[in-house]
């Protein structure tokens, strides 16, 4: 069966016709081109990556203030004064690096706001369920 045949013929009909329903809950079914929810899920795979960001720089921060509170600094190539400036030093780019990360973090899109720009692309059946063949 050709894709304008189930199209002109309800897709809902044919989903149906050949499933079993087990359930009454109610769930939302979301039917759209392969391409469109791609295109949707590229641009935003990078976004979805980058909520994780904040995660490396808060490492090395922690490392860095631990190492500056706990260890007694010795004189090796440099003064001790010299390794306390460094490390503190560290400790606010890596803190700086840190609050970026989160602030950006916490502005990225959720799979939820994902999901809402896909529905906005579905296919919508007219109201008596059937499916405009142009809305493809």
């Amino acid at each position: 069966m050709s894709d304008s045949k189930i199209l002109k013929n309800g897709l809902h009909k044919l989903i149906f016709a050949h499933s079993e329903v087990q359930s009454s809950l109610g769930e939302i079914i979301i039917i759209s081109t392969e391409d469109k929810i791609e295109l949707c899920l590229m641009k935003h795979l990078e976004d979805l990556e980058t909520k994780r960001s904040w995660i490396t720089p808060f490492g090395l921060f922690l490392a860095v203030i631990l190492t500056f509170l706990t260890t007694d600094f010795k004189e090796w190539l440099l003064p001790k004064e010299t390794w306390q400036a460094v490390f503190f030093v560290a400790g606010v780019i890596f803190l700086g690096w840190l609050v970026l990360a989160v602030k950006k973090a916490w502005r990225i899109k959720t799979v939820e706001d994902v999901l809402k720009e896909i529905k906005k692309s579905a296919i919508k059946p007219d109201k008596e369920g059937k499916i405009d063949e142009n809305s493809t």
